[in-house]
């Protein structure tokens, strides 16, 4: 069935709200957010999600009237990937969560388990649905594959019980998909490319090679 259309107003609200968000997301170059000082505004817990332990953070001044924020960070990093982020949303007074995906930063590394797209988007939703309350709305920002996830994860809660609290996301460097064969389409460029792109799934293929590259790029310096 068809979903109720949105009043003017209601739309306006929800996109003021949304680009206010995307303001506050846009990274700090203040001295007071660097170091570990933004860990004194979050508590962090955990929750259990088929069966594996979620780590997760939210700020410890949270206003029942302001609007949330849930950030998802990208491949390779966790919550502290957002520790200006989260400085500068709690100084705009908003409630804000950050997570650690399945398999980085605390939250649980299982061997052997399948790593999918769906399986963050389940994750995400499960968090919404247990965790991030947002009586007066929710904005998920991601960054890179956490961007994808984002989306993925709005598409859920969209035509669900869950619809009302969504008021917008945030995509940062979004990811495409999580593998490069997903870009494969009729474009002559993507298939021009996709010798190379082929090469560096072959290298990556190669655990010694893998971890080499994946050392350096982890590397502080290099990220900065």
């Amino acid at each position: 069935p068809r979903r109720p259309r949105r009043s003017e107003a209601d739309r306006q609200g929800a996109s003021a709200r949304f680009l206010t968000a995307v303001g506050a997301a846009t990274p700090s170059t203040s001295a007071s957010s660097g170091g570990d000082a933004w860990k004194d505004l979050v508590d962090f817990d955990t929750f259990r999600w088929n069966g594996y332990s979620i780590n997760y953070a939210v700020n410890k001044s949270r206003n029942p009237e302001a609007l949330d924020v849930l950030l998802v960070h990208g491949f390779g990093a966790s919550i502290g990937h957002f520790k200006k982020n989260i400085a500068e949303l709690v100084a705009k007074g908003y409630n804000v969560h950050a997570i650690d995906l399945l398999g980085f930063g605390e939250s649980e590394k299982p061997l052997g388990y399948s790593y999918t797209m769906e399986g963050w988007r389940d994750l995400l939703v499960s968090y919404v649905e247990e965790v991030a309350l947002a009586p007066k709305g929710l904005v998920i920002a991601g960054n890179s594959i956490g961007s994808l996830a984002t989306l993925l994860t709005a598409e859920a809660l969209v035509g669900g019980p869950l619809q009302s609290r969504l008021k917008g996301v945030v995509l940062l460097n979004c990811a495409g998909g999580m593998n490069n064969a997903a870009t494969l389409d009729d474009d002559w460029r993507v298939k021009l490319a996709y010798p190379i792109f082929a090469l560096i799934n072959a290298l990556l293929s190669i655990k010694p090679v893998a971890q080499f590259l994946f050392d350096k790029i982890r590397d502080e310096t290099f990220i900065e």
